[in-house]
């Protein structure tokens, strides 16, 4: 199979896959900081 374009590469579609995962558990993270911020307030 001849490759055209990098985004038919497996190791860019993988990457793709871990960055998405990193980004959710970013996301994860900050709203679970939020909620311990809140209920530190209270």
């Amino acid at each position: 199979m001849k490759i055209r374009r990098f985004e038919e590469l497996e190791c860019w579609q993988e990457a793709r896959v871990l960055v998405k995962m990193i980004y959710e558990a970013i996301i994860e993270m900050r709203n679970l900081n939020e909620i311990i911020d809140l209920k530190i307030k209270l």
